[in-house]
């Protein structure tokens, strides 16, 4: 099973803009892109995020991450959404947050 995790983003004039985000806000991990054609696989081991205000700095204009949930076709990981913020991140084992059984 892979750990990598991100988004799958539909082809856009807005693609480079937030692939450099997404590189800014995560300075700390090795962000793979893959280009399609049609669409764009951005990917991280583990964890990834972007921020509003990232990709808004790069586009040079305000952006609401609402739009690129549109844009997103697939996704890899636990998606976290927010106004300011949205985050994807690897969890391997669900059933560590289910209740314990009683003995």
């Amino acid at each position: 099973m892979s750990e990598l995790v991100g988004p799958v983003l539909r082809m856009s004039d807005d693609i480079d803009g937030i692939v450099a985000a997404i590189r800014d806000d995560n300075p700390d991990r090795e962000v793979t892109v893959t280009d399609r054609g049609a669409y764009v696989r951005i990917e991280a081991p583990g964890f990834l995020r972007v921020t509003r205000e990232s990709v808004a700095r790069y586009l040079g204009r305000d952006f609401e991450l609402r739009r690129l949930e549109t844009m997103m076709s697939a996704f890899a990981g636990r998606i976290d959404n927010r106004t300011d913020e949205i985050t994807w991140a690897y969890k391997n084992d669900l059933s560590a947050t289910a209740a314990k059984p009683a003995h």
